[in-house]
């Protein structure tokens, strides 16, 4: 039987294809939204093994190196969604609004979180399932903005005051430039 910490670099690397083949293929959404649910389930119970700890697959938190840029898509049929451009030719992950505001809402009512957690209260918020890269994207694209803090695993407001007003502030300059 494998390690633990081979099995969660295995669900990294799936997880990785799966939100590639997102991005090339939208309409299969739905059954991949379901398969990430499913590796986040597993890896879940990974890190719930007592001789496990959470922080055994990597030391701090992933950089993310290729980001290049950050923009407002607005669609004819569909709202506007932040899209997270990367150096290579993939595709760019995007994330609704709705979540980047309830991501933004979650941080400030758990104040310090970790992300299964963060992950847990936004789809709590939303009454639905909610794609785990959705809200890594909006993270990232809020600790761009510096509204967040990012250390040892845990997720926290960077600024006193309304999380969700800063991130409706930041969207609206993002959405000007874009």
């Amino acid at each position: 039987m494998p390690d633990a910490a081979y099995a969660l670099r295995q669900i990294d690397i799936a997880r990785e294809e799966l939100t590639g083949v997102l991005g090339e293929c939208p309409s299969s959404g739905a059954r991949i939204a379901k398969a990430l649910a499913a590796l986040q389930s597993l890896e879940r119970e990974l890190i719930a093994d007592a001789g496990e700890r959470p922080t055994a697959r990597r030391r701090g938190p992933k950089a993310a190196k290729t980001v290049e840029d950050y923009k407002v898509e607005k669609f004819p049929s569909r709202p506007a969604v932040l899209a997270e451009y990367r150096s290579t030719d993939a595709e760019p992950f995007r994330c609704p609004k709705d979540i980047v505001l309830a991501t933004a809402d979650a941080v400030r009512d758990l104040e310090q979180c970790k992300f299964v957690d963060l992950h847990e209260a936004v789809q709590k918020a939303l009454g639905e399932r909610v794609p785990d890269y959705h809200i890594r994207t909006a993270l990232r694209w809020m600790k761009h903005e510096q509204l967040i803090r990012h250390e040892r695993a845990m997720f926290s407001p960077a600024k006193a005051g309304s999380l969700k007003s800063q991130a409706t502030k930041a969207w609206k300059r993002l959405e000007a430039e874009s």
